[in-house]
């Protein structure tokens, strides 16, 4: 009974956050097995004008959806499924159209919420450098719309 209190890990939940000159997605993330992160089946496309209690709320609910311990993808074509839902729920016609925006990764793990930003390789995709930051989790919905935000503007 003791050993499984400290046996079992931190719930983490993630959010991809990719903002594009005429729209925001925000894709709930599930951790597979394997330990890497894939996009989940709940995406919101929001507008750029978007108010930053509106995109905190947004980002908070997409987190419920995050799931660890997902099924890896077994072949291409699982990963290509994947990657073309995203595409269908951004209105991409190409993976290159959907690389052009910003684009920050939100983590909750604890009562912490850690906001990377990335710096965008065009078609190798996104790279995390060191602009992270962390804000408590029980910061207001607009508090959180202001720090993606801010993520967004540090992006290279």
């Amino acid at each position: 009974m003791l050993s499984s209190l400290f046996s079992r890990k931190p719930k983490v939940q993630c959010v991809a956050a990719h903002l594009y000159n005429d729209k925001i997605i925000l894709a709930s993330q599930n951790k597979v097995k394997s330990g890497y992160w894939i996009y989940s089946d709940f995406y919101e496309v929001l507008p750029t004008t978007i108010e930053n209690d509106s995109l905190g709320e947004k980002v908070k609910i997409l987190a419920t959806y995050s799931k660890q311990g997902v099924r890896n993808p077994k072949s291409k074509e699982d990963f290509k499924a994947i990657e073309n839902k995203f595409l269908i729920a951004g209105g991409f016609k190409t993976q290159k159209a959907s690389r052009q925006g910003k684009y920050c990764n939100i983590m909750f793990e604890n009562d912490e919420i850690e906001i990377a930003s990335t710096i965008n390789k065009g078609s190798k995709g996104f790279n995390f450098f060191e602009a992270k930051f962390r804000i408590n989790n029980n910061v207001s919905n607009n508090e959180l719309g202001q720090a993606l935000k801010s993520g967004w503007a540090i992006c290279k």
